[in-house]
């Protein structure tokens, strides 16, 4: 690489970590260190194995069965039932009361 494009690289990774990364909670931690790992790589090979390290990891979550989604799922189906059952209760309540 050339020094105006290792400069800029520098600035550029410089830029996203300190300025963008402490305001944004939307960069994850792991872009992060993506970053990092590129900016520190001194070869080409060596972006490459961060990227390709990077993408494998995504790659075996992805893969992996979202379970917070299906806990989300369980959680409004029990609020539902909670809520219909009140509703019911309620119901009988006041059908009592008129009694």
């Amino acid at each position: 690489m050339t020094d105006v494009m290792e400069k800029t690289l520098a600035s550029v990774s410089g830029f996203l970590l300190s300025t963008v990364a402490t305001r944004n909670t939307d960069l994850s931690p792991g872009f992060c260190n993506l970053v990092r790992s590129v900016n520190r790589a001194r070869s080409k090979s060596d972006e490459e194995k961060a990227v390709k390290k990077e993408l494998d990891l995504l790659k075996s979550k992805l893969a992996q069965p979202d379970v917070s989604l299906v806990s989300e799922a369980l959680k409004k189906e029990e609020t539902d039932t909670f809520t219909r059952r009140a509703q019911n209760t309620m119901i009988n309540l006041t059908q009592i009361s008129k009694v």
